[in-house]
């Protein structure tokens, strides 16, 4: 079988944003700050997604709030991903396994080696960012199906390296009744590759997929 991932993972969703919703951080200082600081750092990621979003409309002349309007109740969510520091000969171990986001866009920053991005030809970049306060905004499935593959996901992976990596990672959704279909733009002189899903049922095979539940009903 494909080896596991070696990755701790720390997630939290759009409740962040709600302080009256009971979620399980401790009941002290670090537990308050480390809410804070989350629900601080989402509303960010959510106001960057919003304008990068736009910008993608504008780009592919439809209304500016084509995506505003389609995934304003999104349940997007902020994962951290802490990958350990390896002896040598486990360096290119994997962190993560090669995979595309089901997203509209994800935006991750980090502090130190590891990623890596497949180019078109099918070559692995090193993705080393030296600010830590740069995103790197990967384009997601959804954004691939509206477009007929005129802008493609980006396949990606992480090898674990000699020190430690800890990147912050955000993923931008669709609402659950909006529908992903191709732009006609993208169709005029080619056929739509994707059948017209909605963003919940689509988001059920992704998982059904990803957990080896391909007949499940």
């Amino acid at each position: 079988g494909m080896p596991s991932d070696y990755v701790e993972k720390f997630s939290t969703g759009r409740l962040i944003l709600d302080d009256d919703e009971e979620l399980p951080f401790p009941k002290d200082v670090l537990g308050e700050e480390l809410r804070a600081s989350l629900k601080r750092y989402f509303a960010a990621c959510e106001t960057v997604a919003g304008r990068i979003a736009e910008l993608l409309a504008l780009a592919l002349d439809l209304p500016r709030d084509f995506f505003a309007t389609r995934t304003n109740t999104s349940n997007d969510s902020l994962r951290s991903h802490l990958y350990p520091g390896v002896a040598p000969e486990f360096l290119n171990d994997q962190g993560m396994g090669q995979h595309t986001d089901g997203t509209l866009i994800t935006l991750l920053t980090q502090d130190g080696p590891g990623l890596q991005l497949q180019d078109r030809s099918g070559r692995w970049l090193d993705i080393d960012v030296r600010e830590r306060d740069s995103f790197i905004v990967n384009i997601g499935d959804l954004m691939a199906r509206w477009s007929n593959d005129e802008y493609v996901s980006t396949p990606h992976r992480v090898r674990l390296a000699d020190r430690r990596r800890q990147s912050l990672v955000f993923f931008k959704l669709a609402n659950d009744d909006t529908v992903i279909e191709c732009f006609p733009k993208f169709a005029a002189d080619r056929p739509a590759k994707y059948e017209p899903i909605r963003y919940e049922d689509y988001s059920l095979q992704k998982m059904n997929l990803l957990f080896g539940r391909e007949d499940a009903q």
